[in-house]
């Protein structure tokens, strides 16, 4: 068991933290001082391979213990796999999140600060007064109170994921690190070793051991005044530096980086220095019976996947003994890809265990596949018409002659 006292407390946004609440994917609410008793939280709770224990302890310990950036990386067909249990370890400690996707246009506002125009409203007069006036017919009218609305537009700096993630202490999550293009690789790199960043604003977000030095409190110690102040990680502080003003802001102690990346990954050697990695594979066939077995007994009595009984424990063994003969690893399914297999086939219950896997086998192939089996299909029926095209002409020649 991993223990830690002082775990992160957040910014007090629990709509951050990753909550699953449909009943194929409830999870119990944990803290990292809570293993023992969660299983009062939720009487259906979800169950995982064996092997994501593992991977959850030792993000545990980088995240909480070592407090190091870590990614985790491995074929491109269990991508949702590692998404899922990474989010499910956020769950599980109640960290805080932020997500990017990284592609090839991801560029340094995604990952800084955008230029937003804002409006404002503002209304004045309305005094709750009323004036009141006398027709021809001697009959008294009320007016109502006159008010008027100004309409301000500003431009303002609106941080993005990376900047609030840094500033309030949450895990920040880089989906697809290897599709980073190189233009922001440098915002990257000093964001994740030196924990500095130079906004669009004109701020600087700093390391909390340089932004001591530039606090007031700190200047208050060093002078002899106070000498048990905390650490306000919440105040900025202006420093004159060659006539230019600079607003330092500190990243939180608690902020750390989770990186995905698919191989093969072919990630920038400075990068890819900056994390400990972890190496995650599909889930073996013997795992997977386990998890779709315990889910079955879970969710019913008569050892079902449904509330309906429709799909009993042969129909999963069947199911997994097809995902174990894929040979290879392009053609892997990833364990959530299973388990939405399992709910397609408890609606369509006339299907055979191949046909229910067929759809997520095509989401494995690439687009070029796609793209030339839709040819070579065009390609025949072209051929194919031409060819009767030709035979009803020389019918019609033989006719005539």
């Amino acid at each position: 068991n991993v223990h830690f006292p002082h775990p992160p407390a957040g910014s007090g946004r629990p709509d951050l933290i990753p909550n699953y609440t449909d009943d194929a994917s409830q999870l119990p609410q944990l803290s990292p001082l809570d293993h023992h008793n969660h299983h009062s939280h939720n009487s259906h709770p979800h169950h995982h391979p064996p092997q994501q224990l593992g991977h959850w302890r030792w993000m545990l310990q980088k995240d909480l213990a070592l407090r190091q950036d870590f990614l985790l990386t491995g074929p491109a067909a269990t991508a949702r796999d590692r998404r899922q249990t990474l989010l499910t370890y956020a769950a599980l400690v109640g960290r805080e999140v932020e997500y990017v996707a990284l592609s090839r246009d991801t560029s340094n506002a995604d990952l800084k600060q955008r230029q937003e125009v804002r409006t404002t409203r503002t209304t004045t007069g309305g005094n709750g007064r009323t004036d009141t006036n006398h027709n021809n017919d001697n009959k008294a009218t009320t007016n109502p109170p006159t008010t008027t609305t100004t309409t301000t537009t500003t431009t303002v700096y609106a941080d993005q994921a990376p900047v609030r993630a840094a500033r309030h202490g949450r895990l920040l999550i880089l989906d697809g690190l290897e599709k980073a293009e190189r233009n922001v690789l440098p915002t990257l790199n000093n964001l994740l070793e030196n924990r500095e960043l130079a906004l669009d604003d004109g701020s600087l977000l700093v390391a909390p051991h340089v932004y001591e030095q530039y606090s007031p409190k700190q200047q208050q110690q060093q002078q002899g005044g106070d000498q048990s102040f905390p650490n306000d990680a919440t105040t900025t502080t202006t420093v004159n530096s060659t006539s230019t003003t600079v607003q330092i802001r500190p990243v939180h102690p608690d902020f750390r980086v989770a990186a995905l990346a698919s191989l093969p990954a072919h990630l920038d050697p400075p990068l890819r220095s900056r994390f400990q990695a972890r190496l995650t594979s599909a889930v073996p066939a013997g795992e997977l019976w386990q998890m779709l077995a315990a889910d079955a007994s879970n969710n019913n009595n008569n050892s079902s996947w449904s509330t309906t009984g429709s799909l009993d424990l042969e129909c999963l063994k069947q199911l997994c003994q097809l995902v174990a003969t894929l040979p290879t690893e392009e053609e892997e399914l990833s364990a959530e890809a299973v388990r939405d297999a399992v709910r397609y086939w408890e609606r369509s219950p006339a299907l055979t265990s191949r046909a229910v896997l067929l759809p997520w086998s095509v989401e494995m192939m690439s687009v070029d596949e796609h793209v030339l089996e839709l040819t070579n299909d065009s390609m025949e029926k072209d051929n194919k018409s031409q060819s009767q095209e030709q035979q009803q002409r020389q019918q019609q020649q033989s006719t005539t002659a």
